[in-house]
């Protein structure tokens, strides 16, 4: 599925497909065309049962792509001491000696990046994917063609500017639902056409 899904980027290379996950669940997702031809979220009631198990499906492909490059990149890093203290924080913090001022430099490089994810994006032959995660486990996912410069300091921009805003601050929003709300969907294209290339 996700195969289908970078040859649709691929043919059609100015092409954005966005999405917002929590907890490895889907809860937003939109595709937006340079021609001006909008792909809106996926509405249930226009979708066959095929196209809604085929988009689950393609989610689930991208979550595991995900995951798996994320530990990868987690298990190659080069500073052992700090890949060691995760594990021993994994594992109950037990015995645990931090240098005070590593953990104090740490806290404010996590705090200063937000980001928590082992990589920004990564290219393939067809497409490029663009990566934020917060700390807060929502993932920011968004594929472009494969040209594209890193997209990850925008994702944390639109995390920041208008996730934040629309979504988090909004009492009616419940933590982990699907958004379903209509200006923060027109927000986020709007900012993804900004990236159009004319």
């Amino acid at each position: 599925m996700l195969n289908e899904k970078s040859a649709d980027v691929s043919e059609n290379s100015r092409d954005y497909y966005f999405y917002i996950f929590y907890k490895n669940q889907p809860i937003f997702n939109t595709c937006l065309k340079n021609n001006d031809q909008e792909k809106n979220k996926i509405d249930s009631k226009k979708l066959g049962r095929e196209n809604k198990e085929s988009k689950n499906e393609t989610e689930k492909l991208l979550l595991g792509s995900i995951y798996a490059i994320n530990y990868l990149c987690f298990n190659i890093q080069p500073n052992k001491k700090l890949k060691n203290l995760y594990k021993l924080m994994d594992n109950g913090g037990k015995n645990i000696n931090v240098n005070t001022k590593t953990h104090e430099q740490n806290l404010l490089n996590t705090q200063n990046n937000l980001h928590v994810g082992n990589f920004n994006s990564f290219n393939t032959p067809l497409y490029k994917l663009h990566y934020f995660e917060t700390l807060t486990a929502y993932k920011f996912v968004l594929l472009t063609h494969k040209d594209m410069a890193n997209l990850s300091d925008f994702l944390k921009d639109i995390y920041k500017t208008i996730f934040l805003d629309l979504i988090i601050l909004n009492p009616l929003y419940q933590v982990g639902d699907e958004i379903r709300d209509k200006i923060f969907e027109d927000k986020i294209k709007e900012r993804i056409r900004s990236l159009f290339v004319v």
